[in-house]
């Protein structure tokens, strides 16, 4: 759904696969609704009897009968009361809870491309505050809906049974409400809107800063962001005051209109009992009725705000929904099965690869060709910018290329359900990714069952069991965010052990030793290249000393394979990749003299 907003008619039934399982129990709430309100109209009825009885002397008899049917329908209807918010209160959190599951799972299979433009602020606003707007249309709104729809219809019944005309003098100011409703409706719309969008960019600032708060502290920029965020939420109070100045009106409005009618009923109704034209129980009860209609008035105005508050709400929430995955597409369509994508673990084929990451940007990969066969390492060398990340994305299927094609077992890639590939591809990202959690919990993170790789066996490959040794807990040693506890290198070994615990028969490894000393990297690349005989690798690294040892190393610049070979084939060139030699060299030589 792209609109701006929508009715509260497409909200209901853009929300009805996450009612409609509770449909029973929305029913027996309702059932409990018309009881209470049903039973508390019956009230000011009692009281009129009462009086009337007293007029004519009969109350003496008849009061102990009045006490106890006040008493017994007041607490019949606080029964009703109790059952009817149990159920759809109760319904309307369930909602809450299969809406935010939805959306949380939807967020899960959507491509890396939507989070490249997509603040996680603005979605972690939209994942809870505007999900809980529009757990208020299911649960308080269709319940006060509900009650005035009820309190309006038997408050009119019994009215106009008392006497026609004089309902209709009492209710003549009230057909303005539906103007009023109509155009306060619009502007609160409008200013949700803004509202809403003002508290996406509150969560991202405040997001940014919590997760940076280390970069932010290391510039003193505290009073900078400080001030920053102040403006934001200085923006967000003057929004949500220009929606209350409209929320506001409503009340002042009801009550006005309601004291304008109770005011010509007492005019009206007092020469009526004088003449005689209707008890004085009957008029206490007009009254009584007339005060009792004036708050499903207000109810309304407070729905009507809440509705599109949660209409606005929704169509944010619609807009994640709505953005396309590519996982069980192509599956569904029967050109692959996932269970035969599961053993990707031949040839790796690139023929004339293009990408860029939008169409008004250059090539990132422009006409890159080579084959890597099964069990072959490969070592990617290049400048920054030159692509490589990159091209390992487009082995995960995080991208698909914008040109030519990626074959692995002759099969095409894309052709291939990313959970598949997945499956059958490992990669260790260039940025360390850690959860808040323990060591242990972290290299389990996607450990697949039955892999014949232990823990022990993947953290001696990383080169990061004397350091787990040095934590009091060992694996039970609980993270920072970020495992903001642990050295850059530490970060590094602990990706590159659990990258190694899937046990996948392509391993992608992106930089893994940029934050490791000399000796430290020769120790682990003489684990891993035994341990990744039967496995393919692709490697990026900057360092000469790692892509030597590589079966082949493929040089990119500015996108394109500009050298590919052996080292020693690539040092005879004496392109690029000598001079970079030379230049390693260079640096260690004066790195030894200091």
């Amino acid at each position: 759904m792209t609109q701006e907003s929508m009715t509260g008619r497409e909200l209901l039934r853009t929300i009805r696969p996450y009612w409609w399982p509770y449909r029973r129990q929305l029913a027996a709430g309702f059932v409990f609704l018309i009881l209470a309100s049903s039973l508390t109209m019956v009230q000011p009825w009692i009281v009129k009897l009462a009086i009337d009885d007293l007029k004519s002397g009969e109350l003496t008899r008849r009061i102990g009968v009045y006490a106890a049917s006040m008493i017994a329908i007041t607490a019949l209807a606080c029964a009703c009361r109790y059952g009817m918010r149990h159920k759809i209160i109760g319904t309307s959190r369930r909602f809450e809870h299969d809406l935010r599951r939805r959306v949380f799972e939807h967020i899960q299979i959507l491509p890396k491309s939507y989070f490249d433009t997509v603040p996680s602020g603005d979605i972690m606003s939209r994942l809870t505050n505007d999900i809980l707007r529009v757990r208020m249309v299911l649960g308080p709104t269709c319940m006060q809906l509900g009650n005035a729809v009820v309190s309006l219809t038997f408050a009119l019944m019994v009215m106009f049974s008392i006497d026609v005309e004089l309902t209709l003098i009492s209710l003549a100011p009230l057909p303005l409400m539906p103007i009023v409703f109509y155009r306060m409706g619009r502007k609160i719309r409008l200013h949700s809107e803004k509202v809403q969008e003002q508290m996406a960019d509150i969560t991202s600032c405040a997001q940014e800063n919590i997760t940076g708060i280390r970069v932010v502290k290391a510039y003193n920029l505290e009073p900078i962001e400080s001030r920053k965020f102040d403006a934001l939420s200085v923006a967000y109070v003057k929004r949500n005051l220009e929606l209350i100045r409209y929320q506001g009106l409503f009340t002042p409005l009801v009550v006005l209109l309601s004291g304008i009618s109770t005011a010509c009923l007492l005019f009206f109704c007092g020469w009526w009992v004088i003449s005689d034209r209707i008890s004085l129980g009957s008029m206490v009860a007009f009254i009584e009725y007339l005060i009792i209609l004036s708050w499903p008035l207000l109810a309304i105005g407070w729905v009507v705000g809440l509705i599109q508050q949660a209409s606005a709400a929704m169509v944010r929430i619609q807009a994640i929904l709505n953005e396309p995955v590519r996982i069980g597409m192509i599956a569904e369509a029967g050109i692959v099965s996932e269970q035969s994508a599961m053993d990707l673990d031949g040839d790796i084929e690139f023929n004339q690869v293009s990408f860029r990451y939008h169409s008004h940007q250059p090539c990132v990969l422009d006409d890159v060709s080579f084959v890597v066969r099964k069990g072959e390492t490969v070592a990617l060398i290049g400048s920054s910018g030159a692509g490589k990340t990159t091209l390992l994305s487009l082995l995960t299927r995080s991208y698909d290329p914008t040109g030519g094609s990626i074959r692995i077992n002759g099969r095409n890639l894309v052709m291939i359900p990313e959970y598949s590939v997945r499956q059958s591809v490992g990669i260790m990202p260039q940025m360390p990714v850690l959860f808040s959690r323990t060591i242990l919990s972290n290299l389990a993170f996607g450990q697949v069952d039955n892999s014949p790789v232990t823990i022990d066996e993947a953290v001696q490959i990383a080169h990061i069991d004397r350091d787990l040794n040095e934590f009091p807990d060992r694996l039970e040693t609980r993270l920072g965010e970020r495992g903001v506890n642990l050295s850059g290198g530490q970060k590094q070994r602990l990706t590159l052990a659990r990258v190694l615990l899937r046990n996948t028969p392509i391993l992608l490894l992106d930089d893994p030793f940029a934050s490791v000393d000399i000796a430290t990297e020769e120790a682990i690349l003489s684990k891993l290249t035994a341990f990744n005989a039967p496995r393919t690798l692709l490697i990026v690294s900057h360092r000469i000393n790692t892509a030597k040892r590589a079966d082949r190393i493929i040089v990119l610049d500015k996108g394109r394979i500009i050298e590919e070979g052996t080292h020693d084939e690539l040092v005879r060139n004496r392109g690029y990749y000598q001079a970079l030699c030379r230049k390693q060299a260079l640096l260690d030589e004066l790195d030894a003299l200091a």
